[in-house]
Formats: structure tokens, sequence, C-alpha cells
């Protein structure tokens, strides 16, 4: 294994550079102050989430074991497969303990926190802790000694751990404000959605009424009966929240026991008469075209002339709207809660004239192109994270840097 790492690079384990390891609280007793206490859903994606705290009442000794220092490693030893081995560097102002799904570790003056924390998060540190674990029936262990027996890291002099470790916290930091930035663009749009889709503000070259109208002045049912495709196929189905299409492969054909499908055509309503009270509801973009659906999935075509899709596209996922899906959704067994067609299309919803319509439907898009532009940057930003995490934490790529410091 060495000779994969550069020469002045050290191979230590978890347990060389490990100078406390502990459970978390087990059973919280005593009085006390009340402190939050991090569990294994407050690490998300290898930083800390303080949403959905626990606050626990400690004694004074009970806390002073537990309490969380700046540089203490957390780590995710109980969980589902998916989840377990989840990792986090504690760096929030506060007090806080930790409960016993997770293991804290200090570590050794010549180990960087930041640096093993990001090696814990990198892939192959993932793939690492993955594979340490036990297999249970709902959920999979890592077992802290065998943790620090087996869990193998190339560890560089500390001047070269500490330049890669400001390196990738760079990275996050440009991470971190382009989440923030979608956050507020996102924030944005709702408001305006709110103030647009309701008429309460207008463009100033507009001052006719709007009109109340239904959604069968509108939309026509075009249901495009087909045989089951002998071969395989891709199939739609339909996010929930207004969140779009989903498209899936289906590889075996016989394994869908319907002997007729309806295509999608780009420009359709279609809805889920299943869960349509949860916003399974869409309009087809390109992507859609010519894809498959089951009878759960009526679509519908748009009389331009009366409303413009743009404009219903954005009107369809407001808090309003599911509401009113949810009325003509009678309640079923389990989360199946079938919509009626026939009171479907006497929904009513109020729109301006339609040149109205479209500069509301154009602004509102704009806004998602720009917030699609945003997320797309952010997906680039990680990608390009993961593979410089790949090159500085394997010595690919060295880092020049004063031995001396």
């Amino acid at each position: 294994m060495r000779n994969l790492y550069p020469a002045d690079w050290r191979i230590v384990t978890l347990g060389d550079i490990t100078t406390l390891s502990q459970y978390g609280i087990n059973s919280p007793s005593g009085e006390g102050s009340t402190y939050p206490m991090l569990r294994m859903n407050n690490i998300q994606s290898g930083s800390l989430d303080t949403k959905n705290l626990m606050y626990v009442e400690l004694g004074s000794d009970e806390f002073e074991k537990f309490r969380l220092y700046p540089d203490d490693i957390l780590i995710n030893r109980t969980n589902s497969l998916e989840l377990v081995g989840k990792s986090s560097i504690f760096r929030l102002s506060g007090d806080f303990v930790f409960a016993s799904y997770l293991v804290r570790f200090r570590l050794i003056d010549e180990a960087l926190p930041l640096y093993i924390h990001y090696y814990l998060n990198s892939e192959m540190g993932q793939q690492t802790l993955t594979s340490l674990a036990t297999k249970g029936v709902s959920q999979a262990n890592i077992n802290p000694t065998t943790l620090k027996k087996r869990f193998v890291i190339p560890l560089p002099p500390l001047p070269e751990q500490r330049a890669i470790a400001a390196i990738l916290s760079t990275w996050d930091e440009a991470l971190t404000l382009t989440k923030r930035l979608i956050d507020a663009l996102k924030r944005r749009k709702a408001a305006l959605m709110q103030l647009l889709l309701t008429g309460e503000v207008r463009f100033s070259e507009f001052d006719g009424a709007w009109e109340e109208i239904r959604l069968g002045d509108f939309l026509k049912l075009n249901l495009r009966k087909v045989a089951k495709p002998n071969n395989p196929y891709y199939a739609l189905s339909l996010r929930n929240r207004g969140q779009g299409t989903l498209v899936r492969f289906v590889k075996d054909p016989t394994s869908v026991e319907m002997e007729h499908l309806y295509e999608v055509r780009e420009g359709d309503l279609i809805v889920s008469i299943t869960f349509a009270w949860e916003g399974s509801i869409a309009i087809a973009c390109s992507d859609a075209d010519g894809k498959l659906v089951s009878h759960r999935f009526p679509t519908y075509v748009f009389d331009k002339s009366k409303v413009n899709p743009d404009f219903f596209k954005h009107l369809m996922i407001t808090d309003d709207f599911f509401f009113q899906l949810g009325l003509i959704s009678p309640g079923g067994a389990g989360r199946n809660r079938v919509l009626s067609k026939k009171d479907f299309v006497q929904l009513t919803v109020n729109v301006p004239e339609l040149a109205e319509q479209m500069k509301i439907g154009g602004l509102l898009s704009a806004y998602d192109e720009y917030i699609d532009g945003f997320e797309s940057y952010l997906t680039q930003l990680t990608t390009q994270k993961r593979g410089l995490m790949q090159q500085l934490l394997t010595g690919t790529v060295r880092i020049e840097v004063d031995k001396e410091i």
C-alpha cells in the first residue's frame, strides 16, 4: 500500500492518531441545564445540520463527560448501510453533547482534524467505512474498535495536511455561498409568485379584471393508447410537490401487467390520479416526449388561446391549487387517494388576459432558468471538488509547502 503514496507520507490507522474515542449518551439523566444533543440525523453531507435538535437535561459531571470540543470528529456508527459511517467535524458555537449512535474521536497533534475530516468524507474514506460495517437485518453497524484498527489513512507531513485542508475549505466556502444564493433566489421567486399569481402586483400595462375559469374550459383529455411494447422502453412517472417528471427504463416489459399504455407528448399536462393530493402534477418537457404512462396518469392538452401553459405551470404548484387537488382526492388505503377526473376539470382558477399570463409566466420561468443555472454550477463545483479530493488525498497532485512550518 505504501508504494501507492509519496515516500514522505505515513500510512496510519485511525487508532494510531486517536487520543480519545467515546460513545455518546445512551440514556440521559440528572438535573441541570438544557443542552442540545447532536444525533445521527444531524450529520448531513459531511457537515452538521442543527435543524431538529434534541435537548437533554444533564448534570454537570455528565455534561463534561459528553461535551463536544472544537475539532472533535463524529462518526455515525449505526444506521442503514447507505448512511452508516457518515462523518463530520465539530465546529459549532455553543455547548453541545452527542447521542449514543455517534462516536467521538479526538486526534493527536500530528494529525490535523480538518484533513482527517476530508479524508473520512472522501470517496475512498466512505467506501472503507461502508466495507467495515456489519450488515444487520435492518441496520448496519461499525465497531469503533475495528474502526480504529482497520481504517487506514495516508498521512502527509503536517504542513501539507494544512495546505490540503485550506484548499478544500475554499471549495466548501464556494459551495456554501452558492447554496445560500440558490436558497435566496428560491425564496424571492416564491414571494414573487404569491404577488403575481394573485394579482396583488400587476405590470403597469395591464389593468383588466381577472376571470375565474374552469380547467375543463382550457384542458382537453387526450389519451394516446398504445399496445405495451415487447421490447424495453422508457416509462414516465411524476415527482411530488410539482417537482416535474421522472423517467425510468423498463428493461423487462413482461413485469408490467397492463396490456396497454399511453403515450406522452411534450406540452401535455400530466396528473397522477393516486398522488395528485401530494402535488403529483407536471407539464411534460422535451425529455418526456414519447415516454409511456399507465392509465393512472391521464394526459391533457391546452387550449393556448385561453390559458398560457407557462403561466399555468406556476399556478398549479401553489399551495392553494394543491389544496384543491386534495379536496377532490378522497381518502383510501395508505397514501393512495384517488383523484376524480370528473371533478378535476371542474376546478377553477383565476387568470388575467392572455398577454398578462404570458408576461407573468415568462418572468417566473426566467427565474427558474436562473436558479437552474446556479444549481448546475453547484453540481459542477461538487464534482470538481470530489475529483480534487481524490488527487490531493492520495498525493497524485502535490502542494509545494515549507516543510519547516
